[in-house]
């Protein structure tokens, strides 16, 4: 049985980081995946972690954003469906679900690298523009747009 203080100091570090504090990451082997809402958030249980904080929590793949669901157009809805499928089938046939560098994000999920076999899941979606990179600001994609890009009310970055 794991021991209840490591996880206890686990669960503590996952949840809360002070202000002005050094941002703490952690790494999760053997992740299970049980489904995911859109193409860059998933629930997930981590075992070994208690389960008030390891069992079904909401599990974001850092560095990326994704089309929504709910979309502003039928284009940016259908991109939506096609990354969380894409994410969805490899999550589902992957041999290992690795967490990499987890951190709590602005909306309190963990906010990790996916690692699906070795691959970054990120990455796979991004090559096959499903997903733009994000860093957590403010959005700018416009998913209707033909190509996708950012917003005419942003100028584009070089």
């Amino acid at each position: 049985m794991p021991n209840v203080s490591a996880l206890l100091v686990l669960a503590l570090a996952l949840l809360w980081s002070a202000p002005g504090q050094a941002q703490v990451y952690f790494d999760f082997d053997q992740a299970v995946c049980h489904t995911c809402y859109d193409g860059d958030t998933c629930m997930m249980s981590l075992p070994g972690v208690h389960p008030l904080f390891g069992n079904h929590i909401p599990v974001r793949l850092a560095g990326i954003d994704t089309p929504e669901m709910k979309g502003q157009c039928e284009r940016e809805k259908q991109l939506a469906r096609q990354a969380r499928d894409l994410v969805r089938s490899a999550l589902s046939q992957a041999g290992t679900i690795h967490l990499r560098k987890a951190s709590r994000d602005k909306y309190f999920r963990i906010d990790a690298r996916v690692m699906v076999d070795g691959q970054d899941l990120s990455e796979i979606l991004m090559s096959r523009g499903l997903a733009v990179p994000y860093d957590g600001g403010t959005k700018t994609t416009d998913w209707c747009a033909e190509k996708p890009g950012p917003t005419s009310e942003e100028p584009p970055r070089p």
